[in-house]
């Protein structure tokens, strides 16, 4: 009796330990990824301004459409409005760039270079959180960024919601302990 009552406490503080560390660890900026859109791991925010290719850590709109995509489990509940969890993604346009959607829906382009893996995907399950965002030409406005990942062909991400408001923005992050996932 003696020993499992001493494995119990030993599991118990383990756990408490654990938990209490990623409360610390996330107060001070690391974030812990578990999306596919980018390799799994964790990652820490740094004072970096978003530039194309850079990895950013956003809060996404606390609207029916994203709490739907909440509810649908594209993206797990978290400290931004609403509950919802933050989203990391590549920045793949800046205000000022120029975006191309083109209308067969099998491509995006960037300033006139093609984004791999960007071809709009449908989803049996949740067609309509997977439109893609209307086809056509768009210049990246002031105060909004394009977020698309070019690792997984199935990210939830700017081809389907358009550009984000910067000011949704809640840093850049950087890995420092990745877990590389291939795409499913």
């Amino acid at each position: 009796m003696k020993v499992l009552t001493c494995s119990i406490l030993a599991i118990l503080t383990a756990f408490i330990v654990c938990l209490t560390s990623l409360l610390v660890a996330r107060s001070h900026g690391v974030l812990w990824n578990t999306s596919s859109s980018v390799p799994r791991g964790l990652y820490r925010t740094v004072p970096d301004t978003p530039v194309r290719g850079a990895l950013v850590a956003v809060c996404p709109p606390d609207t029916p459409y994203f709490r739907s995509a909440r509810a649908a489990k594209y993206f797990s509940s978290g400290p931004c409005p609403g509950g919802l969890g933050l989203l990391l993604k590549p920045v793949a346009a800046l205000p000022g760039d120029r975006v191309v959607i083109e209308r067969n829906g099998n491509a995006i382009t960037v300033n006139d270079q093609l984004l791999p893996n960007s071809k709009p995907v449908a989803s049996p399950t949740h067609p309509e959180l997977v439109h893609p965002y209307p086809a056509g030409t768009y210049v990246v406005p002031v105060g909004r960024l394009w977020l698309l990942s070019t690792n997984h062909p199935y990210s939830w991400d700017s081809r389907y919601y358009g550009p984000l408001p910067d000011s949704l923005l809640r840093g850049v992050v950087r890995p420092f302990c990745p877990f590389w996932s291939r795409p499913r």
